[in-house]
């Protein structure tokens, strides 16, 4: 930790500015406490990690908060500078008593916002807990992973592990990650996410050095277009040149006499990150055993075709993220996947919430490289407007689902 009360019950902090000198004479001369649980702490000044002060290693801190890096250690205190300069009561380490939670940056104001700065790897229940805590007392929690954590598989293809979907920011206009690299001060906003799998997503990064940045940039970042037409097509190409080494996906086509993925699969919706089956398998089977049969005769309303798609879901081995409202995310994904069968021209509304298949094109089909296309760029259009909509699924604890 950064800071800790002295004999005189003064709060000495390492964002304080002394010289060296002065720091050494303090550590030969002072005792120190720690503010939180108020027992001793050793002031630490070494050469190979960031200065701090340390608990015994016998004692226990209701606060936790051991074994920090050097880029923890940094770039919360670049955090706490850059939000001293917005012009926000701010506090370092502060600790909260209700919740035995010690924010890394405590933001001060009538919607109070809890900074937290995360280089390790976490649980996603962790995660959770900590929002849950957070949200009962009025806090939001602003999540900022650190910089090695970005890791950029392709062009627009960002690997995300589970526990990081839950920092997931939600502004008006998209779902985005905020990521610190501490060594060069630079912050990378992950903007337009779409979850293509439960560790890959669709991504657009935006760079930008710390001091530049406004906390209401990070909290709402201004509007950014961008195009994932190419990169899912590229992604299209490699799932169906390898099929034969995805065995849940080459069962599926077997199961369904299959030579090819229909073309009405394989489509990432903004819902699709509540889920951990891919949409390749979940779309191909929901066509093929469920959809088509249930539109051949007369027309279905999304409430219809919702339970079917929860029968189809079921199916797959825990299909859903933990600490998500299945109903909720079951009826979400439902209204989204329809809404783009019918930018496809392959489904018709003939009113609010009730569809019929068109008989202008093939539900089922598999080949056709120009329309193929023709649906990259109607899904692109789509789910920009679809962003818009996918933060309302719910979660169980009432707040906006952060997954």
């Amino acid at each position: 930790m950064l800071q800790a009360l002295d004999e005189t019950g003064r709060l000495i902090c390492f964002t304080d500015k002394r010289s060296h000198s002065e720091w050494r004479y303090l550590q030969k001369s002072g005792r120190f406490r720690c503010p939180i649980c108020n027992q001793q702490v050793r002031m630490r000044l070494g050469t190979k990690r960031r200065w701090h002060f340390a608990h015994q290693k016998s004692e226990m801190c209701p606060s936790g908060g051991e074994g920090e890096s050097d880029e923890h250690v940094r770039g919360k205190q670049l955090l706490f500078h850059w939000a001293a300069r917005q012009n926000k009561a701010t506090q370092l380490e502060t600790y909260l008593r209700e919740s035995k939670q010690r924010p890394d940056v405590y933001i001060e104001s009538s919607s109070p916002l809890a900074l937290e700065f995360q280089c390790a790897t976490l649980s996603a229940k962790t995660l959770y807990e900590r929002n849950t805590l957070y949200a009962r007392q009025g806090i939001s929690p602003v999540w900022i992973f650190g910089g090695s954590r970005l890791k950029r598989k392709r062009r627009q293809m960002f690997q995300i592990q589970q526990f990081e979907w839950y920092g997931l920011r939600h502004a008006q206009r998209e779902p985005f990650f905020i990521y610190l690299d501490a060594h060069t001060e630079k912050v990378c906003l992950l903007r337009h996410v779409v979850a293509v799998l439960p560790s890959l997503a669709l991504a657009t990064p935006s760079f930008i050095a710390l001091e530049r940045l406004t906390l209401s940039d990070l909290l709402q970042p201004p509007p950014l277009s961008v195009c994932y037409a190419d990169s899912l097509s590229a992604y299209r190409r490699q799932v169906k040149n390898n099929i034969h080494r995805n065995r849940s996906l080459a069962h599926l086509l077997a199961t369904f006499q299959l030579t090819d993925i229909p073309l009405t699969a394989g489509w990432p919706v903004p819902t699709q990150r509540y889920l951990q089956v891919s949409p390749f398998l979940w779309q191909t089977s929901f066509i093929h055993a469920y959809l088509s049969h249930a539109l051949k005769c007369a027309p279905r309303t999304l409430t219809q075709i919702a339970v079917l798609l929860s029968s189809c879901l079921r199916q797959f081995r825990h299909p859903f993220k933990p600490y998500c409202d299945p109903k909720k995310v079951t009826a979400q994904l439902a209204r989204e996947y329809l809404a783009l069968l019918e930018a496809f021209g392959l489904l018709k509304k003939i009113a609010p919430g009730a569809f019929i298949k068109s008989s202008e094109e093939e539900i089922l089909s598999c080949k056709g490289k120009e329309k193929e296309q023709r649906f990259l760029y109607c899904w692109n259009d789509l789910l920009l407007a679809n962003n818009k909509r996918a933060s309302k699924v719910v979660a169980r604890q009432g707040k906006e689902t952060s997954i």
